[in-house]
């Protein structure tokens, strides 16, 4: 392939980037971006904690455990309709004025992989809420910021609660009712879960700013509601009723906090809380060591984050807004990590997932193996270790009581994968010892993912493409371009570990006629693309897998240069 068409495909890939705003910061923080636009969704995270915005708003729709185990506070029933989630509520009354919801539309914010900050001001005072991240302790620290911008004295009253309802991991069952306790110490309110689902899990509220007035964990008495109402907005009564239920007698939880201030002139208050999840004997230890200790936390992540995005950069463009993308990229891994079942593992997102997927990892690791080999030994390690039977893992999630694995299919694309990173990492490592060890699986990935072959020379599945859709089997663009190229991958492998076998000829001849099949047969002179068939119909959609054949050398340069063509034009909505 020529270097004028590597280049024009890396560009389109690279190139669909964050859009995030015109008016990106000032450049003194590489990794923050300002965005104005009113309909963003955001996630930030750590190991421990995630947390999920819709439409701009400053409180979370989602917040996602990943310790003990994968449990999220998430009150929405449509996945499509997430946003509509309201588990965090926060109201004001500012002086004589009314009782009123705050955050409930679009604020301004900053955002980094780690990190976010909304504001916003109404009338004279300025509203600022911070959303940061513990490196060692399961929990994130949430800080409202209020200054009087105004002239004059102003009462403050606030009012917030987070709905303590749990939903599982991988079942999604929701579980509100919960055993409650106040520490008077740290001003926390923790709810414990008794059922297995969970792993027993306890969830805390701790206040470390501005300390409440009063305080309840009983969501009835306040009408809590799942869309981010309570009765304190019309309650006249003043304090909360400070409330907890019992191992016998568990309620409907909820962390609710009642503040009271005065802010001078240009004086600024800030409530802190710190939300966070862990086993129910670790609560105590786990609390009392964040009161002095979760800004040291905060700095020790953010710490990490930038290490991670610029000190273990290996070059730099001189291309400001292209260095910036590559230090977003590093921090963005960095941050999407997970605790799962004892270890820290790569995972798809901050926030919203929160599973072990083996695809996300290799298709990550492909492009880490140029500059971090140690990550992806690490993780084809991490994935043998969970193989059963020379059968890799597909997912690894906490389900019910206790971890379950998903294996692969003899379809499904993430035995080529685990291939072609086998390949890439001995090539750009020269590590034969794990190269051998993996050698095995990557024999039995090969065998079933052959199962697919038929007697045309084309891979059969049901899915189209990258994507798990689909229902009738037929011959394959994507996983045919995969396969030829794995074909190939593993006689690297072989030769390299000098392995003989003699299927390696039969190999070799395969992955050639599969090629010529490939392009005989699924390349349409019409469309200028490479399509699949629904049994002996012909599909005409375009799909993404289809430019992975110019990548792979498996298009000559007339129709790889058609392909891309193609492809530009229909995202771009226009016609061929």
């Amino acid at each position: 392939m020529t270097r004028p068409l590597l280049y024009t495909l890396f560009v389109s890939v690279f190139f669909i980037r964050l859009a995030l705003s015109q008016n990106q910061i000032a450049r003194e923080d590489q990794l923050a971006y300002r965005f104005s636009g009113g309909y963003g969704q955001v996630e930030v995270g750590s190991w421990y904690v995630g947390a999920e915005f819709h439409g701009s708003r400053p409180l979370p729709s989602r917040v996602s455990f990943y310790y003990p185990v994968a449990n999220s506070i998430d009150l929405s029933t449509d996945y499509w309709k997430r946003g509509d989630s309201q588990p965090f509520v926060v109201a004001v009354k500012i002086g004589n004025g009314k009782k009123h919801w705050l955050g409930k539309n679009a604020w301004t914010y900053t955002v980094s992989p780690h990190t976010v900050t909304f504001q916003k001001r109404e009338g004279n005072i300025e509203y600022e809420m911070t959303y940061a991240f513990c490196l060692n302790q399961p929990a994130m620290v949430w800080t409202l910021k209020m200054r009087n911008a105004g002239q004059q004295q102003l009462p403050i009253q606030v009012y917030t609660h987070v709905k303590t309802s749990l939903r599982t991991c991988q079942t999604y069952a929701r579980i509100d009712s919960a055993a409650t306790r106040y520490d008077s110490t740290t001003r926390s309110v923790v709810a414990d879960f008794d059922e297995l689902s969970a792993d027993s899990a306890s969830v805390f509220v701790e206040n470390v700013g501005l300390m409440p007035e009063s305080w309840t964990s009983d969501a009835n008495s306040l009408a809590v509601h799942d869309d981010g109402t309570s009765e304190w907005i019309t309650d006249s009564s003043g304090s909360l009723n400070k409330k907890t239920f019992s191992s016998t007698r568990k309620g409907n939880a909820v962390a609710a906090f009642l503040y009271q201030t005065e802010l001078q002139p240009g004086a600024s208050t800030s409530i802190v809380q710190i939300i966070g999840s862990c086993r129910r004997n670790e609560t105590e230890n786990i609390v009392l060591t964040l009161q002095s200790k979760w800004q040291k936390e905060i700095d020790a992540y953010d710490d990490l984050v930038r290490a991670k995005a610029f000190d273990e950069a290996h070059f730099f463009t001189g291309d400001n807004e292209l260095d910036r993308s590559a230090a977003w990229a590093r921090a963005l891994l960095a941050t999407n990590a997970h605790y799962i079942d004892g270890s820290i593992q790569p995972m798809p997102c901050p926030a919203e997932y929160n599973f072990y997927f083996t695809h996300d990892v290799l298709l990550t690791n492909l492009g880490a193996v140029n500059y971090d080999l140690a990550r992806v030994k690490n993780n084809l390690l991490y994935i043998a270790s969970h193989a059963k039977d020379g059968i890799i893992p597909h997912a690894y999630y906490w389900r019910d009581d206790g971890f379950k694995t998903e294996y692969c299919t003899p379809d499904n694309w993430n035995h080529l994968w685990f291939i072609l990173v086998n390949g890439a990492y001995l090539r750009h490592s020269g590590d034969d010892s794990t190269a051998r060890a993996l050698y095995p699986l990557v024999t039995k990935s090969l065998e079933e993912i052959l199962t697919q072959h038929k007697p045309d020379d084309l891979m059969y599945a049901f899915r189209p493409d990258w994507w798990d859709i689909g229902h009738i089997e037929g011959p394959r663009s994507f996983i045919t371009i995969l396969t030829i190229r794995a074909l190939r991958e593993y006689l690297y492998l072989s030769s390299a570990l000098n392995i003989r076998s003699p299927r390696l000829g039969e190999y070799e001849k395969m992955a050639d006629a599969m090629e010529q099949s490939m392009n005989k047969r699924l390349w349409d002179p019409q469309l200028k693309f490479l399509i699949n068939y629904n049994g002996s119909m012909k599909d005409s959609h375009y799909y993404v897998g289809s430019l992975l054949a110019p990548v792979f050398d498996e298009l000559d340069r007339a129709r790889s240069e058609q392909l891309v063509a193609s492809s530009v034009l229909k995202s771009a909505g226009e016609t061929t």
